[in-house]
């Protein structure tokens, strides 16, 4: 909008000092193998499994991590390393989940108000912060975790001012994938609790009446995309989690 307009200064400097960060990324995604020491033990040692026994059951480990864990981005790894690819082109999901993100925080930020300007610097300042740039390119799964988190307070935002089945269904679909990811999601769950019973109270009369179905519907999608692992650890030790990972 008019009262809106976009720092030149500002967007260019920005937009230099990230394109220069995206081509050292690059770089090094593209000129080391995979090196993280979680990854190595656990994350793609399981990949690797799963490729070999053409399956996702449950193998002979003496790490637990390697089979009760979530699995969401272990398979998007396998899609990757299926084609026997040069070991680095496994770090260009955590590229590519690193830019999703920055999509995601400037989606979410002009969502909740803010202006075009504070809406980029929040995003360049996440995307750049050494934590997060790190991850940018090992092949952890914290980062899509984070992605995946985002996506979902976006279109559950959407939701609440459109009432869309599709923004529904696309939060259920991220919410899902969050959780059957990582684990250590469910710390999470007290504060996105509060959240929905606010959520709920705030648009009790207006939203909640007739948003049953889409809610049920992005319910049943969250579920059959977070569910497989747990069926799994069902399935071969009668147990969700392992006691000795029990983050809950």
């Amino acid at each position: 909008p008019p009262d809106d307009p976009l720092n030149q200064p500002l967007a260019a400097a920005l937009g230099l000092s990230f394109l220069a960060l995206l081509g050292a990324s690059t770089w090094v995604a593209a000129s080391y193998a995979p090196n993280n020491y979680d990854s190595l033990t656990y994350h793609l040692s399981r990949v690797m499994f799963y490729l070999g026994q053409d399956s996702l059951a449950h193998f002979d480990t003496t790490n637990a991590r390697q089979v009760y864990f979530p699995f969401n981005f272990n398979l998007l790894q396998a899609a990757v390393l299926i084609y026997s690819p040069p070991a680095p082109a496994v770090n260009f999901l955590n590229l590519l989940t690193w830019l999703v993100s920055g999509v995601a925080i400037f989606r979410l930020t002009r969502a909740c108000g803010c202006r075009l300007n504070a809406a980029l610097l929040a995003t360049w300042l996440a995307l750049t912060s050494t934590q997060v740039l790190a991850q940018a390119t090992a092949t952890t799964n914290d980062l899509p975790t984070a992605a995946a988190v985002l996506a979902t307070l976006v279109f559950v935002l959407r939701w609440t001012r459109t009432a869309s089945r599709r923004d529904a269904v696309l939060a259920g679909a991220a919410l899902g994938l969050t959780l059957g990811t990582k684990l250590t999601v469910v710390f999470f769950f007290p504060v996105a609790g509060l959240l929905a019973l606010l959520g709920g109270w705030r648009h009790r009369s207006t939203l909640l009446p007739r948003a049953w179905p889409n809610l049920a519907l992005a319910a049943v999608v969250a579920v059959v995309l977070a569910a497989p692992f747990a069926v799994y650890n069902l399935a071969a030790k009668g147990q969700w989690m392992t006691h000795e990972y029990d983050f809950t």
